[in-house]
């Protein structure tokens, strides 16, 4: 599982999202509603970085989401008020850091990020 430090409150978040209607859920607010959200839910985003069909093949036993690739970019349909949107990972993945850099900023004059991640 990955998780990012959350600086603001000095523990670690998940790098999760999901929606809601039109809302959109991030991190710790995301994990939380995971089992509501079961069909509308990405986590372990850092994990899909760069993945291959091949890889596709082996995580999505028990990563259970609505990825498919286009043209070998991993694309995952998600479901937003009455229509369905396509996200790539990397646009998921800057959501959730926009979202922990503003949480940040609020409590801190300086940003500093460390993402670590599994070769």
């Amino acid at each position: 599982m990955e998780i990012i430090l959350n600086e603001s409150s000095s523990r670690s978040s998940k790098a999760s999202i999901n929606f809601r209607g039109d809302e959109r859920n991030l991190g710790d607010s995301a994990a939380n509603l995971e089992r509501q959200l079961l069909n509308n839910t990405v986590k372990d985003l850092m994990r899909l970085v760069g993945i291959t069909p091949a890889q596709w093949e082996q995580e999505k036993k028990w990563l259970n989401m609505p990825l498919r690739f286009e043209n070998g970019i991993p694309v995952i349909t998600l479901a937003l008020e009455a229509e369905e949107k396509d996200f790539t990972v990397e646009a998921l993945l800057a959501m959730i850091l926009t979202k922990f850099k503003s949480d940040c900023m609020i409590s801190m004059n300086t940003f500093i990020l460390c993402i670590a991640h599994p070769v």
